[in-house]
């Protein structure tokens, strides 16, 4: 999916339309190794056929539904006030590519 690095946009904030400047939004970091979830998790799933733990992982494929894209949230930065704005829960593409204005 192309998206250009500026648009026009209304910005809440300035109460008017504004140039904005398009930023693909960074995924989080992932939690640590040693909090207390991941060390019962790890100490629990060497234990084979005891109490139904951990759930059998998703298996790729057609059949089994796995998605074949993430979703990408789009920050948008006014150029004048330099509020950001995350807008809705983000498109679903395979590849994001800004393409320069000229």
């Amino acid at each position: 999916m192309k998206i250009p690095k500026k648009t026009k946009k209304y910005c809440p904030h300035c109460k008017k339309h504004v140039e904005h400047k398009v930023i693909q939004e960074k995924t989080g970091r992932e939690r640590g190794k040693l909090t207390i979830g991941a060390r019962r998790h790890s100490r629990r799933s060497n234990i084979k056929g005891y109490g139904g733990f951990p759930q059998p992982q998703m298996q790729k494929g057609k059949k089994y539904g796995v998605k074949k894209s993430k979703k990408v949230k789009l920050v948008f930065e006014c150029s004048e006030c330099k509020k950001k704005q995350i807008i809705g829960s983000g498109r679903r593409a395979k590849k994001v590519e800004f393409k320069q204005e000229h």
